[in-house]
């Protein structure tokens, strides 16, 4: 057998082992495959780039989940946890270690896509801002902008004003529409550059309200991700790794 044989042989049995994981926003089970090498490499690449890395390793989770999927579905942020741990346990094991205490992930919470705020609008000042829980496109989309954007700055740059970026594009990720009397601006029409203008222009009381409602939807899904003695699962390149 030549090892174009040998590979179409070996597609064919990954064909074969899939993960099936229930999906929280569509309440649905959905096929998987798992993890392989080649992914658990690319995220080994992201792990010297410093803030841009975390980002880096963060759009890779999102491809992952997309690519690995049987389907073509439309996920959101809310399901990525739940995805990935799923798929780590069936890829490698289902226990983690963390800070030297090992943990089986079997026993982390479901989580209760209900107690989630899908959609809100708020408002203040007379400027109403609606709201969505980001999908998996947004994200990564959004994130790609930002690490080209902080690859731009100078290292001095990036010392004063990385904070700040990061939170304007997250801000972004959650925002789908701005409105003022009877004009609405639909984030969907708009570059982010312009997206990045307006989120900045917004007032300090609605950019509040705005975070609040971001904070609890990234609470609830670190709940998920929470062991009963406060131990944190990260959803980084470690989690990939053979421990």
């Amino acid at each position: 057998m030549d090892i174009k044989e040998f590979l179409t042989e070996l597609e064919k049995t990954g064909d074969n082992t899939v993960a099936v994981v229930h999906v929280p926003s569509i309440n649905k089970s959905i096929e998987f495959d798992l993890f392989n090498v080649n992914q658990q490499k690319q995220l080994l690449r992201t792990a010297f780039e410093g803030v841009t890395g975390i980002i880096n390793s963060n759009i890779l989770y999102n491809e992952f989940i997309v690519n690995n999927c049987k389907e073509s579905i439309e996920f959101n942020i809310v399901d990525k946890p739940v995805i990935i741990i799923n798929l780590r346990k069936l890829s490698l094991k289902d226990h983690i270690t963390i800070k030297d205490k090992q943990y089986d992930l079997n026993e982390l919470k479901d989580i209760d896509y209900n107690s989630f705020t899908e959609t809100q609008s708020v408002t203040s000042d007379n400027i109403t801002c609606n709201l969505r829980i980001p999908t998996l496109t947004t994200d990564t989309s959004i994130c790609k902008r930002l690490v080209a954007e902080l690859n731009k700055l100078s290292d001095d740059q990036k010392k004063t004003d990385t904070v700040s970026l990061l939170l304007t594009y997250e801000i972004m990720k959650y925002v789908q529409s701005v409105e003022i009397g009877e004009i609405t601006l639909d984030f969907n029409d708009i570059s982010v550059y312009e997206k990045k203008s307006v989120i900045e222009r917004l007032p300090l009381k609605l950019n509040n309200i705005i975070l609040d409602f971001i904070v609890d939807v990234k609470t609830k899904c670190n709940d998920y991700l929470t062991f009963e003695d406060g131990a944190l699962v990260e959803i980084d390149v470690s989690l990939l790794s053979s421990d």
